[in-house]
């Protein structure tokens, strides 16, 4: 799963949309692109691959959805650098501060 914000503040220059296209229907195609490759690359190509777009936080929409889904465990990615909060980053922060439910985080390839 991955949430976007619908019009989120810090992105990358290749993922900004270009003007003659929608920002939902780019940013989900890029996404589920990244996600397949995961999945590839982690060898689970039959897994269950799902975009959420929200127009609130990243946090909130992982929250509500678990929530929604009676999931049961949500594993996180963090990526940040530097300082507890930056290190788990905003989001991590949020959810391990507000979740229902159990918790992993991980650390994304390429953190120190």
């Amino acid at each position: 799963m991955h949430v976007v914000d619908y019009f989120p503040e810090d992105i990358l220059n290749d993922w900004i949309v270009p003007e003659d296209q929608d920002p939902q229907q780019y940013l989900c195609a890029r996404c589920e692109e990244v996600l397949s490759t995961l999945a590839t690359d982690i060898g689970s190509v039959d897994a269950q691959l799902e975009v959420v777009m929200t127009t609130g936080s990243a946090a909130k929409g992982i929250l509500g959805y678990a929530e929604e889904h009676s999931i049961d465990l949500v594993i996180l990615a963090s990526h940040g650098h530097g300082g507890i909060a930056s290190v788990l980053g905003s989001t991590v922060v949020h959810i391990m501060h507000h979740a229902k439910t159990d918790i992993v985080v991980v650390r994304s390839a390429g953190t120190h």
